[in-house]
């Protein structure tokens, strides 16, 4: 392990090391236990479910099993090999104390917070009539959590919630899946952007603008015929056709579903899925962990896609471990091996033992401050005392050298110089610029 960030199976240096890695502390195996010995395909939640207890609900047992993988251990719980073993309790219904497993969360619709779907939302009442709402998908959090006036029913009111299958569902001022005109970007006085939608899915419409602020008065056209001019109602129906097939998309009541065309539409006739809004800056699950543990995810900048979509290990927020993402406010940042932007000595190859440069990051961005060797410092470097000015540094821009032209002033977080260019101001006594720290990692 480097830094916190676990090897892969590909990284330990040697067979000893790795064997080193995953020795147990040698006790007698815990009383009333059963062993599994690990699998390729194997995981921790996926090994908990098959023994009768739920993740992460029941880590306390896993734990008292396997003391190894604890927060105060020295395994990493999202990192195990083919071929050791792992002791669950032997009732397969809780801990040794005989506690119930408690059941995973997998209502339709708004859940409490204590107990987060595989698919769905859960929420957390204020005192002011509102709700705190989080959404998930493949038991994972998407998207931050989100603050709307909570209806009777527990939704939130005109929010965006998950399915029980998954997909993004928009509700009305009822906390219902919203059917008809719905306000997408505008504001009381001004003229509004409405956009239609039948059980909280989008139409393929186009968006209407109202001077006065106020719905239209009608649906748009209902599609009368498919493709194959057999009558449309609600269901899956042929839209285009050619030597290679059909293709199909998704109608209610003869209004088309804004989503991707199938070449196969669902055995069970199913609706589609509609996915997140891609965020204007920031990067998202797209598809859920395979059973490695990966998942997909993709970056956005200004509303669109940055790169390729990449595959990564998923951290219990969703996010992706020891992985580049973009942040809200477009920047670039490294996350650790809890998905939270790293604080720390990374090294530039991951790999332990081995000569390479180590880097310095606080709140996942890079400073400047670099280590050669085959192990990182045992300590942070030491934080800048004062600027180019004699003025202490904290949090914030500070000059760093000066000439006719006027000064210079990087940016530092907690004293450390992170590694972005530096800024052209006129005086030491100017306010720091407001412009957030450059995209480290490009």
């Amino acid at each position: 392990m480097v830094d916190g960030i676990p090897l892969r199976p590909d990284q330990f240096t040697s067979t000893q090391e790795r064997d080193q890695s995953l020795a147990h502390d040698g006790s007698p195996a815990p009383e009333d236990s059963v062993p599994h010995t690990v699998e390729k395909g194997d995981w921790i939640s996926k090994i908990m479910a098959e023994h009768g207890l739920s993740y992460p609900e029941d880590l306390d047992v896993f734990y008292e099993y396997n003391p190894q993988f604890a927060p105060s251990g020295d395994r990493d719980i999202d990192l195990i090999f083919p071929g050791e073993v792992i002791y669950l309790p032997a009732d397969a219904t809780g801990g040794p104390d005989g506690d119930e497993a408690t059941p995973v969360e997998q209502d339709v619709g708004v859940t409490g917070a204590e107990s987060p779907p595989t698919n769905g939302t859960t929420s957390t009442s204020n005192a002011d009539g509102t709700a705190t709402y989080q959404n998930h998908q493949n038991g994972y959090p998407v998207g931050p959590p989100y603050t709307a006036y909570e209806a009777a029913n527990g939704n939130p009111v005109n929010g965006t919630m998950v399915d029980a299958n998954g997909g993004m569902i928009r509700t009305d001022a009822q906390g219902n899946p919203a059917t008809g005109w719905v306000p997408v970007a505008g504001n009381p006085g001004s003229p509004i952007t409405y956009a239609y939608y039948v059980d909280g899915r989008p139409v393929k419409t186009d968006t209407v603008i109202r001077d006065d602020g106020t719905p239209p008065p009608s649906p748009p056209d209902r599609v009368e015929e498919d493709f194959a001019g057999e009558p449309i109602g609600t269901g899956w129906y042929p839209v285009n056709g050619s030597s290679s097939g059909a293709s199909y998309a998704y109608f209610v009541d003869g209004q088309r579903i804004d989503a991707p065309t199938v070449t196969s539409p669902p055995v069970d006739g199913s609706p589609p899925n509609i996915a997140p809004p891609a965020p204007q800056n920031g990067t998202v699950m797209v598809s859920g962990p395979d059973q490695s543990g990966n998942a997909t995810f993709q970056s956005y900048r200004d509303g669109e896609p940055l790169g390729d979509p990449f595959q990564a290990p998923v951290a219990d927020n969703g996010m992706p471990k020891n992985h580049e993402i973009v942040n809200v406010d477009g920047g670039a940042v490294m996350t650790g091996s809890d998905g939270q932007p790293v604080t720390g000595w990374v090294g530039e190859s991951g790999a332990a033992g081995v000569q390479q440069t180590y880097t310095y990051y606080v709140n996942g961005m890079p400073t400047t401050s670099t280590h050669e060797g085959t192990e990182p410092p045992a300590e942070p470097p030491e934080p800048t005392e004062t600027d180019y000015a004699n003025k202490p540094v904290d949090t914030g821009w500070y000059v760093v050298n000066g000439s006719s032209q006027g000064v210079l002033m990087g940016y530092y977080i907690d004293g450390h110089r992170i590694d972005v260019p530096t800024t052209v101001n006129g005086s030491s006594d100017d306010p720091p610029p407001q412009i957030p720290p450059g995209e480290p990692g490009e």
